[in-house]
């Protein structure tokens, strides 16, 4: 092996929880860089259904050693990225977009005193993006280093990130079925 890579790196690297995780963050990554295709209200039912899977994938990964997290990998989204993204995320979602929930004090040290769904969709779609081009690259160590830190920030930030968010999607869900079902009782 080269670099002084050991066996347990290039494992894990390519262990089927880590496979997995890296999946769904390129079906991620992929329906929200496109995510001016969507029609409206697509992308909400599709995030709906695709984050319990992205958050229950992440809670697979084995509590890695954090000690050898002492820098992070460099970002690679750039601010504009950023900003673009959310943007377009913003407009998908239009009226649905404030996340309007009673939020507890612990839940606002998450997220901020006025989250939306799109910078919770943009702060995921960062952090797996930043995963993605750096387990791409296709060395076991700095793979490993990408698996750390995203599981690491998931554990700190995004996790609960996407559960806040979750219940808004749950809420609006519920508000939609209502809205049907008023419309079927209306014919």
């Amino acid at each position: 092996m080269s670099g002084g890579e050991s066996t347990e790196q290039k494992l894990m690297a390519y262990e089927p929880w880590a496979v997995e995780l890296a999946v769904l963050a390129r079906e991620y990554c992929g329906q929200l860089a496109g995510a001016e295709e969507h029609e409206p209200g697509t992308l909400i039912r599709w995030l709906y259904a695709f984050w319990p899977l992205l958050y229950y994938k992440a809670t697979r990964v084995p509590q890695l050693s954090l000690e050898e997290l002492d820098e992070d990998l460099p970002p690679t989204l750039t601010e504009l990225e950023y900003e673009q993204l959310r943007g377009t995320l913003a407009s998908q979602f239009g009226d649905d977009d404030a996340i309007d929930l009673a939020l507890s004090p612990e839940e606002h040290q998450v997220v901020g005193p006025e989250p939306t769904l799109s910078e919770v969709a943009t702060d995921v779609y960062q952090e797996l993006y930043d995963f993605l081009v750096h387990y791409r690259d296709g060395e076991p160590a700095r793979m490993e280093r990408a698996l750390r830190q995203c599981h690491h920030y998931f554990l700190l930030s995004w996790g609960d990130k996407l559960l806040i968010a979750q219940r808004w999607l749950h809420c609006l869900r519920r508000e939609w079925l209502g809205e049907a079902n008023e419309g079927e009782e209306d014919e």
